[in-house]
């Protein structure tokens, strides 16, 4: 009997039990285990004596030695910011989405200074970012040379996002998803081309549920303009609460967007901005003997005339913020 047909009989007895199938004789091979005429005991040596021989004729792999990595183009980030990102890495005073968003907003930080992500935290921060992809861009644009050498061996589709499936699945493909993952491909594949994605979210957008499209608009936020408001307004009505909320947010990131239109032009209503001399109000001190009933008189602002256009001296209210049905200046002798 060859090693093959013994280590064959072996998995078969293994596969049916001593009992259905004894075990087969060892080959020559000049090591063989004891037969104390317990089957079982029989199997187990006999597998055991299989796996030393299958160790010990693997050979390693033969590998092309890897390029060595290039040298930092960037210093890595100041002793202080370093200890903060350690800190959201492995003692997150934050959770969830917020403590991605603390991340992400460090690395952002991070790459507008012109210092580059500390080469201790890249391992950590290529498995956050393998686990949610909120992080990739950011951290791609941080991490420099070393960062970009780590992740190609790591996974590549960290370095190159147009290398992946993201943006490659049919609708089919796409449907069969989960909500999350659907979220993560949505991302990478708006930090490739935002219009796409776009495009596919409003095409996935009526299957979706509406705890579903609580967690995928959540997509837009990367490359996020203007050509996306017009969907998250439609967004605004949606019966989702999650839903209306995100795209709130989302639209209050984008000056131009009609939420930010609207919401400034109730706040202007509500503000009234008078230009007074320097040195007191025009009102004097007649303004404490006022008395305010029903319902709260708009807050009302002044300026002293000398400030500039641009405001460099904070107004000073004059009027009340409160709603209050009677007031009067408490006085002695009452």
């Amino acid at each position: 009997m060859s090693v093959e047909a013994w280590m064959r009989s072996v998995e078969a007895t293994a596969l049916v039990g001593t009992g259905r199938r004894a075990p087969g004789p060892v080959p020559p091979i000049g090591i063989a285990p004891v037969d104390d005429g317990d089957p079982q005991t029989q199997l187990l040596d006999q597998a055991a004596v299989l796996d030393v021989l299958t160790r010990a004729a693997a050979t390693p792999d033969r590998r092309e030695p890897e390029a060595p990595c290039p040298p930092q183009a960037r210093p890595a980030a100041p002793p202080e910011a370093e200890q903060l990102l350690r800190l959201l890495i492995h003692q997150p005073p934050l959770k969830g989405n917020e403590r991605l968003r603390a991340i992400e907003h460090w690395l952002t930080r991070c790459a507008g200074s012109g210092y580059s992500v500390p080469v201790a935290l890249l391992p950590d921060l290529l498995t956050l970012a393998r686990q949610d992809s909120v992080l990739r861009p950011a951290l791609r644009a941080s991490w420099d040379q070393r960062g970009a050498w780590l992740a190609s061996r790591f996974e590549p589709t960290l370095v190159d996002p147009g290398s992946g499936p993201d943006g490659d699945l049919d609708v089919d493909g796409w449907r069969k998803l989960s909500a999350k993952e659907a979220t993560s491909r949505l991302t990478e594949l708006r930090d490739v081309d935002a219009a796409a994605g776009l495009a596919r979210l409003v095409e996935l957008w009526p299957g979706y549920s509406a705890k579903e499209r609580g967690q995928v608009i959540d997509a837009l936020g990367t490359g996020l303009s203007l050509d996306d408001a017009s969907f998250l307004e439609a967004a605004l009505d949606d019966k989702g609460k999650a839903t209306r909320e995100a795209a709130a947010r989302l639209l209050a990131r984008l000056p131009g967007s009609g939420l930010v239109s609207r919401m400034s032009a109730r706040l202007r209503s509500l503000i009234d901005v008078t230009e007074v001399p320097r040195g007191g109000d025009s009102a004097g001190s007649s303004a404490g003997r006022r008395r305010w009933s029903g319902s709260c008189p708009r807050p009302r602002w002044t300026r002293p005339a000398s400030a500039t256009a641009s405001g460099r001296r904070p107004p000073t209210r004059t009027g009340a913020t409160g709603c209050v049905r009677s007031w009067r200046p408490r006085t002695r002798g009452r």
